[in-house]
């Protein structure tokens, strides 16, 4: 009788991290990404909302673009700061493909319900190389 409780008990402390990681494979297989020049044409269009998750030193370094709600990852909570629309576009960005901010927030938004969730790799880098427009962060 105590093995069978020892085995539901493994069981049941296996089972906790591998739902975890099944909710962040479907957060992850939610976000679409966006190809920089795609993004340009959505921010000319002003058809999506565009989520800024760089840190401060990054954006004052290189700008952010136009128009963007700034975020800190440590602190994101989607609910409260992207507002009550979850089928609203958000395209998420951070410095560059090496970052990995912007996916990071993208799942927290995924996992609070929102759908038209995306990313741009390119991040704040390739953006401004491209010569899209920037402006500088509110302090």
């Amino acid at each position: 009788m105590r093995l069978s409780h020892a085995v539901v008990a493994v069981a049941a402390v296996l089972a906790v991290p591998a739902a975890a990681f099944a909710c962040d494979d479907h957060a992850q297989a939610s976000i679409k990404h966006v190809k920089l020049e795609d993004a340009i044409a959505i921010q000319k269009s002003g058809t999506a909302t565009f989520v800024d998750a760089n840190n401060q030193d990054t954006r004052a370094k290189y700008g952010i673009v136009a128009g963007a709600k700034l975020i800190t990852l440590k602190t994101f909570e989607p609910a409260k700061e992207l507002g009550d629309k979850k089928d609203a576009k958000f395209i998420f960005y951070c410095a560059n493909e090496k970052c990995g901010a912007s996916v990071e927030a993208a799942k927290k938004a995924v996992s609070a319900g929102y759908t038209d969730v995306n990313v741009m790799k390119a991040g704040i880098m390739g953006w401004k190389k491209a010569g899209a427009p920037v402006e500088t962060p509110r302090s």
